[in-house]
């Protein structure tokens, strides 16, 4: 199967004429689309949150939803708008948990986020009772994503890394600072395919995104 329902986008003129329609700050650049890892569902459950849920794997609070089987691998990618002016940032992120094609979205409210640092997280618990790591975690984190606090590195994404390999994706969300909404999409089985962090800087039109789009919101 592909890795990824995603498409590059070289925004033409059109497609800025679409941003700015939407009512969204025109960017320069363009879209381009990097797999950032293959990440294994054990419960084939998926939690988001801001940057620190993510570096420390889940605290309290944050929610886990089944989107998968157990076991699933699932492809991690990421819409980067790799624009001159504002740097790298993550437009849309993508973790593909079935092989049909979405035919319709939906928001999921509880696997959304919001974030005062900027960062954004996605994470696939081993262990529903797995404890938090320490703070150590976030900062360094923090510095591998930031080099130096250098905060324009272009880095897009910091995996997260445990004895049993790779369990989470931090990434830089979107504008910054601020909420974040996650839509899951389903095939025409009914079948959860494919769950989508939404970064609000390019409208969902440009995503490339197969299938109906989510209802009743302005994306």
């Amino acid at each position: 199967m592909e890795t990824t329902n995603l498409r590059p986008s070289e925004l033409t003129q059109a497609d800025r004429a679409t941003v700015l329609a939407w009512g969204g700050a025109v960017p320069d650049g363009r879209v381009v689309l990097e797999h950032a890892t293959d990440l294994t569902l054990p419960l084939g459950m998926l939690g988001f949150g801001n940057g620190y849920d993510a570096s420390v794997g889940g605290i309290g609070g944050v929610q886990l939803h089944k989107v998968a089987p157990a076991g699933t691998s699932a492809p991690v990618t990421l819409a980067v708008l790799d624009s001159p002016t504002s740097g790298r940032r993550v437009a849309f992120l993508e973790v593909r948990v079935g092989t049909g094609v979405p035919v319709r979205w939906e928001e999921d409210a509880e696997l959304g986020f919001v974030t005062d640092g900027g960062d954004g997280g996605v994470w696939a618990p081993a262990r529903l009772d797995e404890e938090a790591a320490d703070d150590a975690a976030a900062f360094d984190s923090i510095e591998a994503m930031y080099p130096d606090g250098d905060s324009a590195s272009g880095n897009v994404c910091v995996l997260r890394s445990t004895s049993a390999g790779v369990d989470g994706v931090q990434f830089p969300a979107g504008i910054g600072d601020g909420g974040y909404p996650t839509f899951v999409g389903y095939d025409a089985a009914g079948h959860e395919v494919s769950v989508v962090s939404h970064g609000l800087m390019i409208p969902w039109a440009l995503s490339g995104l197969p299938g109906t789009p989510p209802p009743g919101a302005d994306l």
